[in-house]
């Protein structure tokens, strides 16, 4: 699967084929009957209620999504609790995403490929972004992904240092590595939206784009300075789904996602799912035609 991914993913960047990718893995295992002790560090799921992880996946998959993400958002050295190792929990993430695409494709004609999720540590010190990030994503490379995800990024330092790693651990990796932006529109460690742009622009990425914003008139401002500038740069975005209520429930509506997805795809993204709140539902309503 790897190869395909390698040689297909980067051929349809490059025709500006639409991608689906699925959308709030955290948010839809909260949805779930999950232990609510587990929800603070839902990576733990993958040793514990590999069910649950492997339904989130079968639901996306099913509402058409090309690409899933493994549950190994906070699966490092730093985050990782007690009782647990960091290779456990990403080797069984892995295996989880691809018997759930191994559950639902029965043949050739759907390719779906997995992306290894890599979350931001947060501190923005290069030293820490090695010693934390290396047994991670040389795991996720060895159990088999078709490529990384470095999301959420809060400070560019740690993404540069984890695609530093995935280069030196596999060369021909594809990665993806998302932004994430707050109020005013900068990063949480102080970057504006564009000095992150333009710094892992400078990187050897197949895509760059921004996840986790809940604002929509904030994410289509920098969708549009970053496709202005820099036109020929294959765009990812997984925008939140608003803000949850006190139940930690999502009020988005798959209307209003669909005329986000269009709105996006008229910027120029080509690679377009759903962070925080988006479910399956939101993606399955999604007009493919349309884009």
């Amino acid at each position: 699967m790897a190869n395909c991914l390698r040689r297909d993913l980067r051929q349809v960047l490059s025709a500006g084929k639409v991608l689906l990718v699925d959308g709030g893995i955290g948010s839809s295992l909260r949805a779930l009957d999950t232990p609510k002790d587990a929800h603070s560090y839902l990576d733990r799921l993958n040793l514990t209620h590999p069910s649950a992880v492997a339904e989130v996946h079968r639901a996306f998959i099913s509402a058409g999504v090309d690409i899933i993400t493994t549950n190994t958002f906070q699966a490092n050295e730093l985050r990782c609790p007690d009782g647990y190792t960091v290779e456990e929990l990403n080797k069984a993430a892995v295996c989880i995403a691809k018997q759930a695409i191994r559950d639902h494709v029965k043949n050739d004609d759907k390719n779906i490929y997995i992306l290894g999720s890599v979350g931001p540590l947060c501190t923005g010190n290069v030293d820490d972004a090695k010693k934390h990030y290396t047994t991670q994503i040389e795991t996720l490379l060895d159990a088999g992904v078709d490529g990384l995800l470095i999301e959420t990024i809060t400070h560019t330092s740690e993404a540069r240092v984890a695609l530093e790693i995935a280069r030196e651990l596999q060369v021909d990796i594809p990665v993806i590595a998302s932004i994430c932006l707050v109020k005013d529109g900068i990063l949480p460690g102080g970057e504006s939206c564009m000095e992150g742009i333009e710094v892992l622009n400078t990187l050897a990425i197949d895509a760059i784009g921004i996840n986790c914003v809940d604002d929509m008139d904030l994410l289509v401002q920098a969708i549009t300075r970053m496709k202005s500038t820099m036109p020929s740069l294959p765009v990812y975005t997984c925008p939140n789904a608003g803000f949850p209520d006190e139940h930690g429930k999502y009020s988005l509506t798959c209307t209003t996602y669909r005329d986000i997805v269009h709105t996006l795809h008229k910027l120029g993204v080509r690679i377009i799912g759903g962070c925080c709140g988006v479910a399956a539902r939101h993606l399955e309503s999604i007009d493919r035609d349309a884009c």
